[in-house]
């Protein structure tokens, strides 16, 4: 091919100069100026889509709904294709002119201009250019970073090797610096390193030991085996687990309206227990999410599925509970997106997401992984409900295991008695079913008469049968009975009270019934039952009527979890006498319900069987027995059948009896004869009636084996009564239906979908389960783009007090871009081909020279990086309330280290509680703890949710509402108030003043060095050491001249004072111990 001569090349560079000035003179002046101040090359992530996502995708984004003139910014396909409108393109690959968006963007005219005026999201000059040379560059597109799997980047190598760079960390933190012009800074000093790793590893000071160890160990290793070692401490394990109780939304309350009292520390405790065994990330996620559905999964993975138990929960009366079990998916759904995906997913659960790709649709599958877990919309103000987990300590399982064995064993014996029919058939056969008599009932009621009485009040009393036992609410009147008169009710204010009702439990035999004539359908009505409210979990029984008039049984400890439940299909007439009765075998199974309709056995339907704790009443508030709780007729209670139907009775009661034994259906049979005079009336299943009722009433081995399986029982449930129990995921089968919820409300129902993930991350694929641990495999698969970067970012911000991400809850387009992208896919890589270890994960950041540096900033810090997001200085921050507040109790010698158990109340203003509500039975007064519950680390202290403990709101601690992944850091006057006037901190330093009179040596000057060295692990400098004298000269003279105000300082918390020490002394160091706990370097990482 012929070359192109020489002469020629002039003529093409005056051409291209041509047109490039051709192209500049398209730009208004002042774009024109910001062009020449821009980066050579435009990154499309880093320079352009934040624009488009920021200005334009809430007009021309995901979300079909509002999306404007058909154009969708957010996809390349739509980004270069025709306009629907004109023909033209949006953006023309190297082509300003032919760019309509461009056209518009730099347009005059206020119709035409993009952004619209009157939308405030006016392009700078700058941003202007931005798109312009994008566009003239060829306009690349990428798709946004965190949607592309992580690569493990080359590491960069050094500029210059100067001994900085002591691992991977280094190089791509330096490579940024030297690209800024900075350096990094020199290291800091071992006491500052000292204080800073344990600190951050530990959330508690070094010890002085610790630290003269340390600074007397000279050898390479000194600093790598320091962090090892805190690294296996029960510390660093409550420390890691601190920062996930904002992201797991722990407390101890429940939240919203009523607030009551919850009790799931054990999972707290998990939580430690699996940091302490440093349990892989895999494994930790993975447990919370789906333990329960793991293969034979364990008590500790079924345990560890109450990190989405932890939400709030709803007690006001008067809500619609499926609209807040709804709340509960929803709060699941987006924890999830925040914790793990670094997602706003919650942004898409009225339309689609504004302005990331995620569709309305998208985040109703992904809730259907949490729609299956069988718990109430409503629940009662105080304690756990279901699901729930028993916690049972070891011997007590061991019990329990043994006794199952034997029980197991008579069960088998009994069945095999049950079947035996040959050796006792001609005893069978003998039976005659019409000469079984009736048995006596222990509560009988004709419901005869109606009459009135006086109580010790003197107030009227309207009384059954002229039996006190038997009292009417209301404006009850006589009627026409089945037999005799009878009582009947139409309102709910009217109903039947009989005292001396055995409060039966689940291991003891009972049965009852009663002539019903029912006049209305449609709604629940009770027949008979002591059941209680939901402020008592509905303990108790309950025989009723469905809304269809059809017969069934509740027997509860606690609704939604633990009760049985049956049913059955033959619905009652209206205006006929019935004889309604059911009978119950004592043996805390479903099967053990059998239902009648007059006299004859009802086919039960099992709805739930899982009752293992007592039924015995309660009263409303505290749990507190309620031994003298009357059987009631007429009337049940709001949320035992449905949001609004109380089971009020429509119609007339007679012959009410109560047996405090099993009837055999011969019995009931026997029953039913007598009350309908003496007809010949026999069970249709006869043969296997008289069967039964010859094993219950007379075969002996029968009998001794029931008897014996029945005293095992007791034993067990006795057994397993107390045992502590936390809220926990379970699986409905068959799952419930998810639909899309129409502007997010329940009540408008849309498509219905099936579980899923969103498609713009990575495939959910067919192998893996549609359910909760389906979900947890997605999560980890090897290119999911977004559960490392997650994890790694946040505990990088954990450690450097900043994300690499700084929205660590915002991965999306609208979050911010990370400061080192390669370093965090590296790390990303890393941490899973660590197998997901997490002390892995943190030695890498604390051995990085990064970590290392001194904190101290220089002018050219403060200039080029002031805010230290390229991090050629020590982070620097205010540590967190818990680890503020520990660290004054550590110095001072109160803090108790005991790990674990339930949480505590140290001290705090009286009234806070009283003024919220009294709805709880526990939680009206706040009572201060006392002895080392006072002092144990704060971690533990008792979270309620509309009354946190006030001095860790004044440090920015959460209220556990949602789920947090970044706390607010905020600097007021309150602060400075909590560390010189709490409580806390006034004991803290007053037994740290006595402390240093005992350790510190005899002088002013080595006390309050010793002080200074306990609060803020360093020697003081000269003129530290010479202001705190000052100080103590002040307080010295004052509490002198003033010794009346001693007792006042001295006396403040528990903590008793050393009366063998000078107590003006003591006083005056008191304001000294107090002053450096004010100082910056005791509550501020340097």
């Amino acid at each position: 091919m012929q070359r192109v001569s020489d002469t020629y090349w002039p003529c093409f560079l005056v051409l291209a100069l041509l047109l490039l000035s051709n192209c500049r003179s398209e730009l208004p002046e002042d774009v024109e100026l910001a062009y020449q101040e821009l980066p050579e090359k435009i990154d499309f992530n880093i320079h352009i889509r934040p624009l488009l996502s920021d200005r334009c995708f809430a007009c021309h984004g995901p979300d079909e709904n509002s999306r404007k003139a058909d154009l969708r910014l957010d996809l390349e396909e739509d980004v270069f294709a025709p306009l629907p409108t004109n023909g033209g393109k949006a953006f023309v690959k190297g082509n300003l002119k032919k760019s309509v968006a461009w056209q518009r963007i730099i347009s005059d005219d206020p119709e035409f201009q993009m952004p619209p005026p009157d939308s405030h999201l006016e392009l700078s000059p700058t941003e202007k250019a931005l798109i312009a040379r994008w566009i003239e560059q060829g306009a690349k597109w990428k798709k946004h970073w965190a949607f592309i799997p992580p690569e493990k980047s080359k590491v960069p190598e050094p500029g210059i090797s100067d001994g900085t760079q002591e691992n991977e960390i280094d190089h791509f933190i330096q490579s940024k610096l030297e690209g800024l012009g900075l350096k990094p800074s020199p290291p800091t000093d071992k006491e500052r390193l000292i204080r800073r790793v344990t600190m951050d590893l530990t959330g508690l000071p070094p010890t002085i030991q610790e630290i003269d160890a340390f600074l007397m160990d000279d050898s390479k290793d000194a600093y790598e085996n320091l962090v090892d070692r805190l690294m296996t401490t029960d510390a660093y394990a409550e420390r890691m687990a601190m920062e996930w109780l904002d992201v797991a939304r722990y407390a101890d309350s429940h939240g919203l309206h009523s607030d009551g009292l919850r009790e799931n520390w054990p999972w707290r405790d998990w939580v430690i227990s699996a940091f302490k065994k440093n349990l892989s990330y895999e494994d930790f996620v993975t447990w919370q999410i789906a333990g329960d559905l793991l293969p034979d999964a364990t008590r500790e993975q079924i345990l560890a599925t109450g990190f989405h138990r932890n939400h709030p929960i709803n007690a006001e009366s008067g809500i619609v509970s499926e609209e807040f079990r709804l709340k509960y998916v929803e709060d699941r759904t987006n924890t999830t997106a925040t914790a793990f995906m670094g997602l706003t997913m919650e942004c898409s659960s009225c339309h689609d997401h504004k302005f990331d790709p995620i569709s309305q649709k998208e985040y109703y599958q992904m809730s259907a992984f949490f729609n299956n877990v069988p718990e109430l919309g409503m629940i009662g103000t105080d304690k756990n409900f279901g699901p729930l987990l028993m916690l049972p300590d070891q011997e007590t399982e061991q019990k329990i295991d043994s006794l199952n064995t034997e029980i197991d064993m008579l069960t088998s014996n009994i069945e095999l008695r049950q079947s035996s029919i040959d050796d006792i058939r001609a005893y069978v056969d003998a039976i005659d079913p019409l000469a079984i008599k009736a048995p006596q009932p222990d509560i009988y009621f004709p419901l005869e008469s109606i009459s009135e009485k006086r109580d010790k009040n003197g107030r009227v009393q309207q009384i059954l049968d002229h039996n006190s036992k038997g009292t009417v609410s209301g404006d009850a009147e006589e009627v026409v009975g089945a037999k005799g008169k009878a009582v009947r009710i139409d309102k709910d204010n009217e109903q039947l009270y009989f005292a001396g009702v055995k409060n039966f439990d689940l291991d003891d035999a009972f049965s009852g019934g009663a002539w019903v004539k029912i006049e209305d359908k449609g709604s629940f009505q009770t027949i008979m039952g002591n059941i209680g409210d939901k402020n008592t979990g509905w303990r108790g029984w309950v025989f009723y009527l469905d809304s269809e008039n059809k017969p069934a049984v509740k027997i509860v400890h606690t609704l939604s979890h633990n009760y049985l439940h049956v049913t059955t299909e033959k619905e009652v007439a209206l205006d006929e006498w019935t004889s309604l009765f059911f009978t119950y075998d004592g043996t805390a199974t479903a099967s053990g319900i059998q239902i009648y309709f007059n006299g004859e056995p009802l086919e039960t339907t099992i709805h739930w069987d899982n009752l293992y704790k007592n039924i015995r009443p309660v009263r409303t508030r505290g749990y507190e027995p309620d031994p003298n709780k009357k059987l009631r007729m007429g009337i049940a209670h709001n949320y035992l059948f449905t949001d609004t139907d109380n089971g009020a009775f429509i119609g007339s009661y007679d012959e009410v009896k109560i047996y405090n034994m099993h009837l055999t259906a011969l019995e009931v049979a026997a029953v039913f004869r007598k009350e309908n005079q003496d007809s010949p009336f026999i069970p249709q299943s006869a043969d296997q009636a008289k069967k039964e009722h010859y094993l219950v009433r007379s075969d002996p081995e029968y009998k001794s084996l029931w008897e014996r399986r029945s005293s095992l029982r007791t034993q067990k449930f006795d057994l397993i009564d107390p045992i502590h129990e936390v809220m926990v995921l379970d699986e409905m089968s068959p799952p419930r239906t998810t639909h899309i919820l129409e502007r997010g409300l329940y009540t408008s129902p849309g498509e219905v979908v099936n579980p899923g993930t969103p498609e713009v991350l990575t495939p959910f694929q067919a192998e893996w389960p549609s359910n909760r641990l389906g979900l947890a495999k997605w999560l980890f698969s090897k290119d999911h783009p977004l559960t490392a970067r997650v994890a790694v970012n946040r505990y990088w911000q954990m450690i450097f007090g900043r994300g690499i991400v700084d929205t660590p809850h915002d991965f999306g387009t609208q979050g911010s871009l990370p400061t080192h992208p390669e370093l965090l896919d590296w790390l990303a890589i890393e941490f899973q081909e660590s197998g997901w270890d997490v002390r892995h994960l943190l030695k890498l950041m604390v051995t990085s020279y990064t970590y290392k540096q001194s904190s101290v900033a220089t002018q050219e810090h403060l200039s080029i990086d002031p805010k230290n997001k390229y991090l050629a200085r020590g982070s620097t921050y205010r540590w967190p309330a818990e680890i503020i507040r520990d660290n004054a109790l550590a110095a001072s010698g109160l803090l108790s280290r005991t790990v674990g158990g339930e949480s505590v109340k140290p001290y705090q203003p009286k009234g806070l509680w009283k003024d919220k509500n009294e709805f709880s039975g526990y939680l009206n007064n706040y009572i201060p703890d006392t002895g080392d519950s006072l002092y144990r680390r704060s971690m533990y202290t008792f979270i309620r949710r509309t009354s946190p403990h006030p001095a860790m709101i004044a440090f920015d601690a959460p209220d556990r509402s949602r789920c947090i992944v970044k706390r607010e850091s905020t600097n007021t006057p309150l602060q400075a108030l909590v560390l010189m006037n709490d409580p806390q901190f006034v004991e803290a330093s007053r037994v740290l003043a006595e402390r240093i009179q005992k350790e510190g040596g005899s002088s002013f000057e080595d006390q309050a060095a010793y002080a200074f060295r306990l609060l803020c692990s360093r020697a003081p400098t000269a003129r530290e050491l010479e202001l705190l004298n000052k100080q103590y000269e002040m307080a010295l003279n004052k509490y002198r001249n003033d010794p009346s105000s001693i007792d006042g300082l001295l006396e403040v918390g528990d903590a008793p004072v050393d009366q063998g020490l000078d107590q003006t002394q003591t006083a005056a160091l008191t304001m000294v111990t107090n002053l450096v706990m004010n100082f910056d370097e005791t509550y501020v990482k340097r």
